[in-house]
């Protein structure tokens, strides 16, 4: 049916590097892989909500959580800008939770709330 606006699902993957800035510098990194639901508004513009998995290494040292091997895992919600047909600017909110899945001691979690802002690229 010709206009017709539908959600669109697809899968992604997302390498992460991030610096930890403190007392003492730090470093993060890994790659999630998720699942996503985006839903055009216009030809331009999208809104999404997605969620992600993955493993990822941390170096930072906090009495809340190992360093070392971890998991994480997001949940979040945006809009899409696009450029042209496959590649869109995007900005959205995630919520991210952190842990080692019980692996070691200690493993209370972390927690945390931020935006992004990036580049994507649909094939």
């Amino acid at each position: 049916m010709k206009g017709k606006k539908e959600a669109l699902p697809t899968a992604f993957l997302e390498p992460q590097v991030n610096p930890v800035i403190g007392p003492e510098d730090d470093i993060e990194f890994g790659i999630g892989i998720g699942l996503q639901y985006r839903y055009p508004i216009t030809t331009f513009f999208s809104l999404y909500v997605n969620a992600s998995t993955g493993p990822y290494c941390v170096s930072v040292d906090t009495t809340d959580q190992a360093d070392g091997f971890i998991f994480s895992n997001h949940v979040g919600a945006g809009a899409y800008f696009f450029v042209n047909k496959s590649t869109a600017v995007h900005a959205g909110y995630r919520f991210r939770h952190m842990s080692n899945a019980g692996t070691r001691e200690p493993n209370g979690g972390i927690d945390s709330h931020f935006g992004v802002i990036g580049i994507s690229f649909f094939y």
